[in-house]
């Protein structure tokens, strides 16, 4: 790698001190955003870390701490865990009785109607709508990044201690997927099983019990799943220092300097390919091919997953070469990928750290910036529901009532 000059390094460290490291393990607000003219956190705004919808049309908003100083040493945290925004409504109200004054990163609500949220600081439960909050037997102590909802009824959750499953609506927690290490995010597919993300890329089991098998990525940091309209998974992931490896939210600018890459990558499940079925999903880019996730037929023969009659577990045993060559860059790289949404029509949505919120258009065949969320703000979370589809960021909640192509403030906090 050639010698940075004196004015590239004196960019680099400017940027660094923006950067808080990966935004997944932060505990406040302050660590979450960065501080650029269309990205800085507003005054009063809260930064949205995850989004779920209750039955009744309410939407629950899940927050990282508002921390301000107010003097030497001291720190007063004016906002923290689970907001609820009634349907029709401009302002939220707060219901974080019993919860931690940490990053809440998930919420969830069961079929009974209880409401479980993962937290930096455990796994917590609600059986009054959020009125009031209990830690749930064996979700104390984890660092809690993400619950994903089975078909079964079953919840399972990334932690930092691996994946942990609950049987019982989030009451209860018991470790599953063999001592995996730090997982990131789950996700069920449709058809072939569940996947969950890991600091050593995607990995895979039928049912969401063991065992659990790499399926590739395994040289990236994967904090984003999602099925696409085709049946594709998506991944979104962290961008890196190409030189030493160290994880970065990345910056687009630093490539020509160090080469941060990351972004989304996309790749068809075993079960699909060997049924010989086609995915909506458009070639990834390569070079200056203008393809990506959502659209077209495939004309990578790379990308084609698994031909038909091929065992799975031929699949998951080639890790290291034919395996990893099956994920497929599919755009937004030089950026952490927080998460990964399809919309109805087909679009795809990825919440990124440096590039605001972007959208996948299956008719243009390419990523484009939203409109009404400045393209530098910090995305965390999208949510579709029927009454729109949101975007949680640094600066506040968004909604979209026109497939994801603009976005107005929901709430006035």
């Amino acid at each position: 790698m050639k010698p940075l000059s004196v004015r590239t390094t004196a960019l680099l460290c400017s940027m660094i001190a923006l950067l808080s490291g990966c935004p997944r393990r932060s505990e406040s607000s302050r660590d979450a955003g960065v501080s650029t003219a269309e990205g800085v956190q507003q005054e009063g705004a809260r930064a949205v870390q995850c989004l779920a919808e209750e039955a009744n049309g309410d939407l629950l908003i899940g927050i990282a701490p508002n921390e301000t100083t107010t003097g030497p040493g001291v720190v007063v945290v004016e906002g923290y865990g689970v907001y609820r925004l009634p349907k029709g409504a401009s302002s939220s109200v707060q219901i974080a009785q019993g919860l931690p004054k940490a990053n809440v990163r998930a919420i969830v609500v069961t079929p009974s109607g209880a409401l479980v949220a993962a937290t930096m600081q455990g796994i917590f439960v609600s059986h009054d709508r959020g009125t009031s909050w209990k830690g749930a037997a064996g979700g104390d102590g984890l660092t809690a990044y993400g619950i994903a909802k089975l078909r079964s009824g079953r919840l399972l959750a990334a932690t930092n201690r691996g994946l942990m499953r609950s049987a019982d609506e989030g009451g209860t927690w018991s470790p599953v997927g063999e001592g995996r290490g730090e997982v990131n995010v789950v996700v069920e597919h449709p058809t072939a099983g569940v996947f969950a993300g890991t600091d050593k890329g995607v990995i895979r089991s039928a049912d969401g019990d063991n065992p659990w098998e790499p399926v590739g990525l395994a040289k990236e940091t994967v904090l984003a799943l999602a099925v696409d309209a085709g049946g594709d998974l998506l991944a979104g992931t962290v961008a890196s220092d190409t030189a030493t490896g160290q994880s970065t939210p990345g910056v687009a600018v630093m490539d020509e300097m160090i080469g941060w890459k990351g972004g989304v990558f996309r790749y068809t499940p075993p079960s699909l390919a060997a049924a010989g079925s086609t995915s909506a999903s458009a070639t990834p880019p390569t070079g200056k091919k203008p393809a990506g996730p959502g659209s077209g037929k495939r004309t990578d023969p790379g990308s084609a997953g698994l031909d038909a009659g091929t065992a799975l577990d031929s699949a998951v045993a080639d890790v290291d070469g034919e395996l990893e060559a099956r994920w497929k860059p599919a755009g937004l790289q030089n950026t952490t990928i927080w998460a990964i949404a399809t919309l109805p029509d087909g679009a795809i949505l990825a919440a990124s750290h440096s590039r605001g919120l972007n959208r996948w258009d299956p008719v243009g065949r390419k990523w484009d910036p939203v409109q009404g969320i400045g393209q530098k703000t910090p995305v965390a979370t999208i949510l579709v529901t029927s009454s729109g589809i949101w975007a949680g960021s640094v600066g506040g909640l968004f909604r979209s009532t026109d497939q994801g192509r603009s976005f107005v403030r929901a709430t006035r906090e």
